[in-house]
C-alpha cells in the first residue's frame, strides 16, 4: 500500500514538474516574440523618421542653395 502511494505521489509530481515546464517554454516563447515584434515595430520607426528627416534635409538644403544663388 505505502508503494503506491509513494509511487502516486511521484507520478504526480513527474506531472505536475512536466506541466510547469511546458508553460515556462510557452511563457517564454510568448515574451520572446513580443520583445521581437516590439523591436521590429521600432526599426520601423526609426527608418520612417530617417526617411522624413533626410526629406527635411533635402528640402533644407535646397533652400539654402536657393538662397544663396540668389544673393549672387
Amino acid at each position: 500500500m505505502e508503494l503506491l502511494i509513494i509511487n502516486i505521489r511521484i507520478k504526480t509530481r513527474t506531472i505536475k514538474k512536466v506541466n510547469e515546464r511546458d508553460l515556462l517554454i510557452k511563457t517564454d516563447n510568448d515574451v520572446n516574440n513580443r520583445v521581437y515584434n516590439d523591436i521590429a515595430d521600432e526599426e520601423e520607426v526609426i527608418n520612417y523618421k530617417r526617411k522624413k528627416a533626410r526629406e527635411l534635409m533635402q528640402l533644407q538644403a535646397d533652400a539654402f542653395f536657393k538662397n544663396q544663388k540668389g544673393a549672387l
